[in-house]
């Protein structure tokens, strides 16, 4: 199965540590095992990745979480 998204750590609204690539169901499955997301939040970041190619996570502060972007394959 091809990777469709890239996940990247966001530290002080910046990328910091390694990119990583991740099919649909390993990005569903981090979303939902690691990271306890509701199905009503995994829908909205699958939505806003089907829809803008790219979502942020972010934690209460607001300085760290994650980037996720969608892959555009040729």
């Amino acid at each position: 199965m091809p990777h469709t998204v890239r996940i990247s750590l966001l530290c002080e609204g910046e990328r910091c540590g390694e990119v990583r690539p991740l099919t649909a169901a390993d990005l569903h499955d981090m979303l939902s095992f690691r990271f306890g997301l509701d199905e009503t939040t995994l829908r909205f970041v699958c939505k806003q990745m089907e829809e803008g190619g790219i979502c942020e996570l972010r934690d209460e502060t607001g300085t760290s979480g994650y980037l996720i972007e969608k892959i555009l394959h040729a």
